[in-house]
């Protein structure tokens, strides 16, 4: 009953940091971001492909699946959103 928003804790502050500030989390993710981009482009061209929308995406999938699995809504979903953000 606790673990899950100790768990989820985390995810929702430094999603939200990141979400306020994404400049600061750019350089640490160009060199995952630039593998990805041909990829990205292949599969879903809509999606952008600047490092600093990537990097705010990112935050929201943090602070989106980390509050949903502090209350408890859809935890499986919401625990393998965070983990596959994790995965670079």
């Amino acid at each position: 009953m606790v673990a899950r928003p100790m768990i989820a804790a985390p995810f929702v502050y430094w999603g939200v940091k990141v979400l306020r500030n994404p400049h600061a989390q750019v350089p640490k993710a160009e060199p995952v971001t630039d593998r990805l981009k041909p990829l990205l482009s292949r599969a879903a061209p809509q999606l952008p492909s600047e490092t600093k929308d990537l990097v705010r995406i990112n935050a929201a999938v943090h602070t989106g699946g980390g509050s949903m699995l502090a209350w408890g809504w859809f935890p499986r979903i919401s625990s393998l959103a965070l983990a596959a953000s994790m995965v670079p």
